[in-house]
C-alpha cells in the first residue's frame, strides 16, 4: 500500500491563514470512526515557552485541527493529553498555559489531559527491541484516534525530531528518564522511539513546519521560517518528507534507519509541491560515527567512553536560575550543586543531553571536545592552503 503525505503552504500563524491550511490538507485524509469516538490529540509541549521560540506545536495549529474536528465528528469525544518534557504535572500544567494551549482551545470543548494524571495500562510490544512492553496512559490505549502534531526540529541527540520522536511525551514523568538509560546511544534511542511507535501507531499526523527551528535543536536552536504544514495516516513516511524538506539526510536520523530495518517504513507518494528550506544542522559526528559501526563496538564505546572528545553539555552559571530542572530530568544523576553553582559529573554523563533540552533558560549549551576542534582547525587549515 502507498501511504499519501501531504504538504500545504501556511506562511504565518494569522487564524484565517492556518484555518484554510488545516482544513485543506485534513480534508484530503478519510478517517473511518465509530459513533461518538474518542480522539486524543498529542501536541510538542516540551517546555513551558513562549510560541514565539518556535520549541512547542503553535496554539494557533492545535486550534485549527480542534476546529476541525469539531466539525467533522461533532458527537466525538475530544482529549489534548501530553507530558512536559521537564517531568511532573505542574510542570505539564505550567506548559499548557505558557505554550497558549489552554486559551486556544477553550471554546471547542476539549477535555485536557495531563498524562501525569491517568492512570497507567500495559501495552505489549510484540517486535519490541528495547521495551518489550510500557506503561502508558489509559487514554492513549482508550482511544479510537490518535491526532499526533509534532513540531518541525533539528535535535541534537537524534538529529531530528518529528512525528516519531513526538510520541515519546507519551510517556508520563520520569518514564522518559529511563528511556535514556535503557537506550546507551543514538542508535538503540531510535530503536527504542521505534518501539514506542508500534506500541501507540497514531492515526493522523499533522505537522507544524510554519516556523521550525534549525541548529542545536529541540530547544536553544533558532527558530526557522519554513511555511508549511504536512500531514499523513503515517508517522514514519510524514517525517521522511519534513527530511527532504528541511535538507537532511535520512541515514543520519535513528528513527528512520530503525524503521526501515523493521519493515515499518511504508512506500508514499507526496501530494502538493514544496520547495526545500535548507536547515542548519546540529553537530552530529558522534552519531555518524556510531552509525557506521558494528553495534557491539558501538555499545562499548558509548558505555566506556566519556563525552568529553566529542561535544558535551556545559552549564553557563550566569544564565543558570537553579530551578533544578537538569537535576530532575537528568538520568544518572549526573547534576549537583557544588557551592553556589550546579555542576556536571562527566564520568557519570551519559551524553543523553536531557538537560540541555529541558533547560528553559538556555544556560546548558553544547561545547565541543577535542575531536571536534581538531577537525574543525584541520578544516581551517585546509582552507588557507587553498
Amino acid at each position: 500500500m502507498v501511504v499519501d503525505v501531504f504538504v500545504e503552504r501556511c506562511e504565518s500563524y494569522q487564524k484565517e491563514v492556518v484555518d484554510k491550511a488545516v482544513d485543506t490538507i485534513l480534508s484530503r485524509i478519510k478517517l473511518k470512526l465509530r459513533a461518538k469516538p474518542k480522539i486524543l490529540l498529542k501536541p510538542n509541549l516540551l517546555l513551558p515557552t513562549s510560541p514565539k521560540r518556535a520549541v512547542t506545536t503553535h496554539p494557533a495549529v492545535v486550534a485549527s485541527v480542534c476546529k476541525h474536528l469539531r466539525k467533522r465528528f461533532p458527537d466525538a469525544k475530544i482529549f489534548l493529553g501530553e507530558s512536559s518534557g521537564c517531568g511532573g504535572l505542574p510542570h505539564t500544567k505550567l506548559a499548557l498555559e505558557v505554550c497558549g494551549i489552554n486559551k486556544a482551545i477553550k471554546q471547542h470543548n476539549i477535555t485536557i489531559l495531563p498524562f501525569e494524571s491517568q492512570p497507567l495500562v500495559r501495552v505489549d510490544i510484540s517486535n519490541g527491541v528495547v521495551w518489550k512492553h510500557l506503561m502508558l496512559p489509559k487514554i492513549v490505549v482508550e482511544a479510537d484516534l490518535i491526532v499526533n502534531l509534532p513540531k518541525l526540529k533539528t535535535h541534537s541527540l537524534t538529529m531530528f525530531t518529528g512525528a516519531v520522536k513526538n510520541l515519546y511525551g507519551c510517556l508520563p514523568g520520569g518514564a522518559k528518564a529511563k528511556g535514556h538509560l535503557k537506550a546507551v546511544n543514538t542508535r538503540m534511542f531510535g530503536e527504542l522511539l521505534i518501539d514506542i511507535y508500534s506500541a501507540i501507531k497514531p492515526g493522523l499526523n499533522l505537522m507544524d513546519g510554519v516556523w521550525g527551528m534549525e541548529g542545536q535543536g529541540p530547544v536553544t536552536g533558532p527558530p526557522k521560517r519554513t511555511g508549511y504544514l504536512l500531514a499523513s495516516t503515517d508517522a514514519v513516511a510524514l517525517d521522511a518528507v519534513a527530511l527532504k524538506l528541511i535538507g537532511i539526510k535520512e541515514p543520519h536520523v535513528p528513527t528512520q534507519v530503525s524503521a526501515k530495518r523493521r519493515g515499518l517504513y511504508p512506500k508514499y507518494r507526496v501530494i502538493g509541491n514544496y520547495t526545500v528550506v535548507k536547515y542548519k544542522q546540529p553537530s552530529m559526528l558522534k552519531l555518524r560515527l556510531l552509525n557506521i559501526m558494528p553495534q557491539a563496538i558501538a555499545d562499548r564505546i558509548t558505555k566506556f567512553v566519556s563525552p568529553l572528545p566529542v561535544n558535551y553539555p556545559h552549564i553557563i552559571p550566569a544564565l543558570c536560575k537553579k530551578c533544578y530542572t537538569c537535576v530532575r530530568v537528568c538520568p544518572v544523576n549526573a547534576i549537583h550543586l557544588k557551592g553556589n553553582t550546579l555542576t556536571i559529573d562527566y564520568k557519570k554523563c551519559i551524553n543523553c543531553l536531557c538537560c540541555s533540552e529541558n533547560c528553559m533558560y538556555n544556560a546548558i549549551k553544547l561545547k565541543q571536545g577535542w575531536v571536534f576542534r581538531g577537525i574543525n582547525s584541520f578544516k581551517r587549515l585546509l582552507r588557507w592552503f587553498r
